[in-house]
């Protein structure tokens, strides 16, 4: 198999991935699109591509599938790029603006709100980027990605750090996953090759000439705030994050 196609998502958080499938010499046999992260997933779904790094929400309704790595892009505790931006305090949110970029954080989102902040606010979908000039009196904005390093509000809520508060559990973003079974052999050389661009965390930062931070904020994300390995703790955390999902859809 060769030119097997990939989506990867193109924020700050998959940098070290993208750095690892072009400059590691293991992925010679897969193209790849970069992509926001609700495109990955519908790329997927439709047969568009053979893997990618797809939301957790979105996984349950690729089927078959298969996690195809022990690498995701997951969080243990804090993360700062999965926030909620609110002009007033969580307990007063009336109406909350869900950023289309990733379905994943919008559930998440309105998990804590109804399990752990216990507010019914009114949900509204947008068509475009979530930004807090959106906000007016009682309300909240879901923002991911790149962009949040740039958001001001009066009161901001960080996910993932509200989500290990309410389990005591890392979050999982994102997973690699397939719709077919992947030949070992490319298997191995696909994981060879995000390995190898985790490791190069600092040249993969150096590599990049549009940083939405900068460079030693960049190596602070990437090192203490998203954490890579996709360990039991995490798969437990995913699991969970998938039950939950069933109860606010």
């Amino acid at each position: 198999m060769e030119n097997i196609p990939v989506s990867v998502v193109t924020y700050l958080n998959s940098i070290p991935f993208i750095y690892g499938l072009e400059h590691s010499g293991y992925a010679k046999n897969f193209r790849f699109s970069k992509d926001i992260p609700s495109v990955c997933a519908d790329k997927l779904f439709r047969g568009e591509v053979s893997i990618g790094l797809i939301p957790s929400a979105e996984m349950l309704r690729i089927n078959p599938h298969y996690n195809i790595s022990d690498l995701c892009i997951g969080a243990d505790g804090i993360v700062d790029s999965v926030i909620l931006a609110s002009s007033v305090p969580v307990s007063e949110i009336q109406t909350i603006y869900m950023d289309y970029h990733s379905r994943t954080s919008v559930l998440l989102a309105r998990i804590l709100a109804s399990g752990f902040w216990n507010i019914r606010p009114e949900y509204i979908p947008l068509t475009e980027e979530a930004d807090s000039r959106l906000l007016s009196d009682g309300s909240a904005v879901v923002a991911i990605g790149d962009k949040t390093f740039n958001i001001t509000a009066p009161y901001i809520y960080d996910l993932s750090e509200q989500w290990m508060r309410y389990t005591g559990l890392p979050f999982v973003f994102a997973c690699w996953i397939s719709r077919i079974k992947m030949p070992e052999d490319l298997q191995k050389d696909f994981n060879k090759a995000l390995h190898w661009g985790v490791e190069h965390i600092e040249d993969a930062i150096a590599a990049q000439t549009n940083l939405p931070c900068s460079k030693e904020q960049a190596l602070l994300y990437l090192t203490r705030r998203i954490d890579y390995a996709f360990d039991a703790q995490k798969q437990k955390a995913l699991e969970l994050f998938h039950q939950m999902i069933r109860t606010v859809i």
